[in-house]
């Protein structure tokens, strides 16, 4: 199959399977801060607990207005607060915005774990990976269809020569 075309299938793919793609790692993205008290994020998971919460029940504009608060209220949390715990958090906060509807909520949350994974991890870093498909997801839902293409070719790119030709995510 022609390069070109194999990039739009996987593009459709990734477009038809979006809610299966946001993969939760428990390995660590982000260095820890220098050591201090666990940072009490009990707040912001009561959020976006609220909101899918709200979701289940078929509320979304409750769940959007939950979960975009729970973003906000993660970012402007200080340096010495983001943590790995912090950054799972923004990453779930991410998902749960994605499923909310709320794909500008989302991208705020998933811009920050991509750049923090980026500067933290190898390039081809599984969870690089994902937080770099998140990302494209929300731009282009966003209208930047060319931005998205970008990122995900750079996804295809990543995987395509580490994992397995008969892996799923390819």
């Amino acid at each position: 199959m022609r390069p070109a075309r194999q990039l739009l299938l996987v593009v459709i793919v990734v477009c038809a399977c979006a809610p299966t793609l946001p993969a939760q790692s428990t390995s660590p993205a982000h260095p820890p801060s220098a050591p201090t008290a666990a940072t009490d994020l009990t707040r912001e998971r009561t959020l976006i607990d609220e909101s899918n919460a709200a979701r289940s029940a078929s509320d979304y504009a409750t769940a959007r207005a939950k979960v975009s608060e729970a973003v906000t209220s993660l970012l402007v949390r200080p340096e010495a607060e983001q943590d790995a715990a912090w950054l799972a958090l923004l990453n779930s906060a991410g998902l749960s915005a994605f499923y909310a509807q709320d794909p500008s909520a989302a991208n705020r949350a998933w811009r920050r774990v991509f750049d923090i994974r980026l500067a933290a991890l190898s390039d081809e870093h599984p969870d690089l990976q994902s937080a770099r498909a998140n990302l494209a997801m929300t731009i282009g839902l966003l209208g930047d269809p060319h931005g998205a293409r970008t990122l995900l070719a750079k996804v295809l790119e990543v995987r395509s020569h580490t994992l397995p030709d008969e892996h799923p995510d390819l």
